[in-house]
Order: C-alpha cells, then structure tokens, then sequence
C-alpha cells in the first residue's frame, strides 16, 4: 500500500511540474520574442545588447523542451507500467484459458498501440499454429476450447506473417523491426513481402525453456510504431501471460481431474448401492466405515448414513454373538468365514441372514485394515428349497428341476415331436365292492405310485394324474430324448413287470392294466391363469394316446404305427429284444382314418 501511495504521489508531482512547464514556456517564448525585437530595433538605432542575454533565453527554451519530453516520455512510460500491472492483475484473476486469452490481447494492443494483434498458441503434438485471439480495426474474433469449429476466418490469419511467427517460435526470443521491408533478417520471408508489412512485434509466451506460444502486434501504414520500450513491455507482459495461460491450464486439467473423479465416485455410489447384498466395511476398532442401501434394510437402520461410525456389534442385533467369534477369528487367521443367523426383521418377519466375512487389507503394504462383511438374506431361498421339498411328493423331479423354464414359456406354448403314454393302472371294473372310501384310496396310490416310479425311471414327465389313470409325456421341454418313443414303451414294459411282482405279492389274478402310446406333434405350454396354471400337451396325438389306451384289454401295451416306426429308428439300448405283434386297426373319435396298432411284448 505504502510503495503505491509513493507512486501515485510521483506520479502526481510529475504531472504538477509538467502543468507548471507548460505554463511557463509560453511566458518565456512571449519574453524570449519581446527581447528579441527590443534587440533588433535598438540594433538599427545603433545600440548592442549583451548576445549572451539572447542566448541565455534559447538555452532556457531548449531545456524546458527537453525537460518537458523527459517528462512526457517518463510519464508515457509510467502510464504503460501501470496498464502493465494492471493488465497482468486482470489475466492472473482468472482461470479461464479463453477469458486469459482474451484479456492479454485487449493488454498488449494497449501497452503497444498497435494497429491490430492476435495471439497464436502452438500444439505440443503437432506444432501446428492455432490462431485463438485476432484484434483489428474492425472486427474482433476469440476462438474458444468450447467451440473449436467456430474457427477465426482463413483471410483473417492469413494476413499475418507466419515467417515471423514460426521464427520466434523456433528461438524464442522477441522480434523487433520499425521497417520489416528493410530488415534484412526478414530477408527473403515471402509472407513479408506479400503482406508489405511495416512496424512489426512478436514475443514469445514462455513458461520455463516451454514456448506455448506468440503474440504478435503489427502495423501496415506506419514506420516505427514500435520501440526498445514497448518490445520490453510487451516480452514482460508475455511473461506473465504465459504464466497465466499455463495456471489456466492446469486449472481446467483439475477440473476435469475432479469431474473424472467425481463421476467415477458416483459410478461406484451407484453401483454399491445398487448391489443387492447388503455391504459393510469395518476398520480395525469395530465402527461401520460404509455401508450400502441394501445393508441398511437388512440391520433395520433408516439409511447407510444411520450405521456409519457406529460399533457393528451395536447394529447386527441377534447375529451379535455369533458375528464376534467369527470376525476374531478372521482377523487372526486372515481368512475368509462365513456364518448364519435366524433373526427378526422389521415387523416382526423371521429372516436368515448369512454374513460372509473377508479381511479388509491396505493397498500398499497388504497391511489389515478392518473386515468386509456381505450380508444375504436367504429366507427366501430357504422357503423355496422346502416348498420344492414338499412338491417332490407331487411333482416329477424334472418338472421342478426346469420349473423356471416351465414359466418362461408363458400361455403360448410350443409345437414339438412328442410320445405320450395312457395307462390305466386300477381299472374301475376291477374294484371291489364294498371296500370303504379310505381304503380305496390307499389301494389305487398302490399302484398310481409304482407306475410314476416307472414313468420317471424311463425318463418320463407325469403330466397328470386322473383317477386311476396316468398321462406321461416324452420329449418334452422338461425332458428332451431323441429316443422318446422307445424310452415310452420302455417305461410301459417297466409297469408291467413291477406290477407282475406286485400281484404275485398280492396274490391277485395279473394283468390288469390298460396302456396306449402314440407318437406325433402337439403343443405343449401352460394352462390357466396367472394365479394357477399347469403344464400339458394338447392335440390329436395326445387324443389318439387316450383313444389307444381306452380300446387296450386288460394288461395289454398298444402303441400306434407312429410309435412304431420312431422306436425301429431310435431304439433304447436296453430294450433290444421286443416283439410288436400287429392288432387290427382302432377308430379312434376324432381321427378320420383308422390308425394302425400294435401290441408290445418283451422277449
């Protein structure tokens, strides 16, 4: 504050005694040109006066207008340092490379009085000039980083003189020239000589031994626009333009450093909380460092925010006793232990949670930092597992094993090559009379069971059960075969033989059974609502299959000639030895033509 109080009062006192000289000198000149005629006229009268009395007055004359360009120069001089300081305060204020290139060109057209100016930066890859700042008498144009396509016109840069610019440049130090025609370093630049430049100043914008750049300031009409001063001017200003240029930026690398940053911590928010197990890190005294969406719903906290800094043993609730025996153990061993726990969430719901716990290790030196613990509420999948337990009762294995694909079939069904096997395993004409209900019941699961054991020995899928009666599919989604027809009349050969054994056990007369099997296309897909669907087979076939099994006598395998001809093609290993003993045709309801049958024996 105290050295630019002291200039401004410099400053002041120049202009006082400049004001006083110019007060003073046409006093002087008045009295300078009034002795001179007193000395002529007195001259012809014949009287001398002293010469020295002339002399003295244009010796004072000529060193008041010596005195009075001292000062003007030295008051020029203090006026272009001041728009210097001033110019260099405003660049350095910002950090904004095209506001910095903007503010330095308004500066040096006005520390120079140049006619125009541009500022060109130079690329550090390819050294090509980009023209980003042009002032002329008429036009002003700054191309930005934001808008690299709204580049300064062609005939507007062409107009100066890339010899003079590419020559700073390459040896970084600032050119000079009052006639640039006369100049002989400029010799032989042609885009001198087209351009008949004549007062030109370029300087270069080093940060360190790095040139980022020029200014250039020039002028077309006049010689000598430009002297020693304004070339010191305008190198010093360069100086700190390229000082400002470079903090702007590293300014905007930071920012984009930050944005880069930034977005990639909001990625990892996003993706953390996104995650649906529950995530919790701890550091080495046991307080929650962070924990996402999902952990907080499973500990009951409002948010993540609620458990970070928090004990976990004060948050983990009824897993506490459990959760500390295994993460000491963990810290010990270095190794990764996971432990479960039946606990109550919110309202009261019964969960079990499994929390798998792993060493939280530094990034450097390996070092434990705390633990990581993953949280999975598998209630649900526990639910599951025991409902599908259950449903083995009622349910074939394949069925259940390919339930969500079952699903995924939704209402439209698919059309396939498929075997479908009828039998009748307790015919109601063999009932006895007078058995009870209950016992009843008991008898005909007898059978229905052993014939589904059968069913799903050859690979079979029960589609449902009806009475006493079974309907299997072969080849369906559930259980493709390649050999479906023959894995059917395998399973059929299978029922006969366990119910054999089960009447010799009974002591029963044999052969009571009726099975019908036919190979063709049907559609197979889900039936009923969204509430409460099945999966079946629908079509001629499955009707022929039905019809087959109906016009089958007791104990008797009839399959069609469709099954016939797939089974020849496609046997099953096992089953090498079988006998089809051609049946006259059945006229199955529905089918306009009589289908040709055969009964199956095995040899």
């Amino acid at each position: 504050m105290l050295d630019q109080d002291t200039n401004s009062i410099t400053v002041s006192a120049t202009m006082a005694i400049a004001a006083e000289i110019g007060q003073l000198t046409p006093l002087l000149k008045t009295a300078y040109e009034s002795l001179k005629r007193q000395h002529d006229l007195l001259q012809q009268r014949g009287i001398k006066l002293p010469n020295m009395s002339i002399a003295s007055m244009e010796s004072v004359l000529d060193l008041l207008a010596k005195f009075d360009r001292v000062l003007k120069d030295e008051q020029r001089e203090v006026t272009q340092l001041r728009s210097l300081a001033e110019n260099a305060a405003a660049i350095s204020r910002s950090l904004v490379l095209d506001n910095v290139l903007r503010d330095a060109m308004d500066g040096v057209i006005s520390l120079s009085g140049a006619e125009r100016g541009c500022i060109i930066l130079v690329d550090p890859e390819t050294k090509e000039l980009d023209f980003r700042v042009l002032r002329d008498t008429d036009t002003i144009h700054n191309r930005t980083e934001h808008n690299p396509g709204e580049a300064i016109p062609a005939e507007k840069t062409a107009k100066f003189s890339r010899s003079v610019i590419r020559q700073v440049v390459e040896s970084g130090e600032a050119l000079l020239t009052s006639n640039a025609n006369d100049d002989m370093r400029l010799s032989g630049m042609q885009s001198v000589i087209a351009l008949d430049l004549r007062s030109v100043l370029c300087a270069p914008l080093r940060i360190k031994e790095r040139i980022l750049g020029v200014v250039y300031v020039d002028n077309r009409l006049k010689f000598g626009v430009f002297g020693e001063r304004e070339k010191t001017l305008v190198a010093a200003f360069a100086n700190q333009v390229a000082a400002a240029i470079s903090n702007a930026r590293l300014f905007d690398e930071l920012q984009r450093t930050l944005a880069d940053i930034t977005r990639v911590k909001d990625l990892t928010d996003n993706v953390f909380n996104s995650i649906g197990s529950g995530v919790v890190t701890v550091d080495q005294e046991g307080k929650i460092l962070r924990a996402n969406r999902a952990a907080a719903t499973l500990l009951n906290a409002a948010d993540p925010q609620a458990l970070t800094g928090r004990p976990l043993e004060a948050v983990v609730g009824a897993m506490r006793d459990a959760l500390v025996e295994v993460v000491q153990s963990v810290r010990d061993t270095n190794e990764v232990q996971t432990v479960e726990s039946e606990v109550t969430l919110g309202e009261r719901r019964r969960a079990v949670l499994q929390a798998k716990i792993s060493p939280l290790k530094g990034t450097e030196d390996g070092a434990p930092q705390g633990i990581a613990m993953v949280l999975d509420d598998l209630t649900e999948q526990r639910d599951r597992n025991e409902t599908l337990r259950i449903l083995r009762y009622y349910l074939p294995t394949a069925m259940l094993e390919n339930i969500t694909q079952i699903a995924g079939l939704g209402f439209g069904g698919e059309r396939r090559e498929v075997t479908c096997l009828y039998v009748d395993t307790f015919p109601l004409a063999h009932l006895p009379k007078g058995v009870r209900p209950q016992e009843l019941m008991q008898t005909i699961n007898i059978y229905l069971s052993l014939a589904s054991d059968c069913i799903h020995d050859a690979g079979g899928v029960i589609d449902k059960y009806m009475g006493t009666e079974i309907m299997a599919l072969f080849n369906s989604q559930l259980n493709p075969q390649p050999n479906h027809a023959a894995a059917a009349v395998d399973a059929a050969l299978r029922i006969r033989e366990h119910f054999d054994v089960l009447y010799k056990s009974l002591d029963i007369a044999p052969h009571r059974y009726h099975i019908g099997i036919n190979t063709g296309v049907a559609t197979l897909g889900n039936v009923g609502s969204h509430n409460r669907r099945d999966f079946t087979a629908i079509g001629s076939s499955i009707n022929v299959a039905k019809r087959l099994e109906e016009n089958a006598e007791d104990g008797q395998i009839i399959i069609s000639e469709q099954t016939r001809a797939h089974l020849l093609a496609n046997p099953v290993p096992s089953r090498t030895k079988l006998r089809l003993e051609s049946r006259p045709p059945v006229q199955a309801k529905g089918i306009a033509q009589p289908v040709n049958i055969y009964e199956v024996f095995s040899e």
